[in-house]
């Protein structure tokens, strides 16, 4: 009886182990890139480019921090079918100011040659950010 304690202890604590693995974390976390590595890995893989525009002042931005890209779908569709860039606009002027960002959030999209796609102003909640990432992704 004892050692099947043991057994069935160990068992769990394997379980701990490996859903606490970082491989484990990163499929439930968007991988974020910056806007350089962004760019150059979207056109080495082929990927459209998904820019988040935020600043840490912008409560909307949070917000989606907090909801919107801890969604699995949003998590799932970015970092498998996109390069997901993060640029913090009061950090990174000269950035947002080529990208037209006027207010936050903002997201951009890039095409897999580096042309704009368009962007998209105001918070987006996750089912809705689901649909548009899925007609992007179609885009030719």
């Amino acid at each position: 009886m004892k050692s099947k304690r043991i057994a069935v202890a160990i068992l769990v604590l394997l379980g701990i182990i490996v859903c606490a693995s970082p491989g484990m974390a990163s499929s439930r976390e968007i991988k974020w890139y910056s806007y350089e590595e962004g760019i150059a890995l979207g056109k080495k893989l082929g990927k459209k480019i998904f820019i988040d525009f935020y600043a840490d002042w912008c409560g909307y931005c949070r917000m989606m921090d907090r909801s919107t890209f801890k969604d699995a779908s949003v998590v799932a569709i970015l970092n498998r079918d996109f390069i997901p860039v993060k640029v913090h606009s009061d950090m990174e002027k000269e950035i947002a100011l080529r990208h037209n960002v006027r207010a936050l959030p903002n997201i951009a999209f890039i095409s897999e040659d580096g042309k704009r796609i368009g962007s998209i102003p105001g918070y987006i909640p996750s089912d809705r950010l689901v649909k548009i990432l899925e007609e992007v992704k179609r885009l030719g």
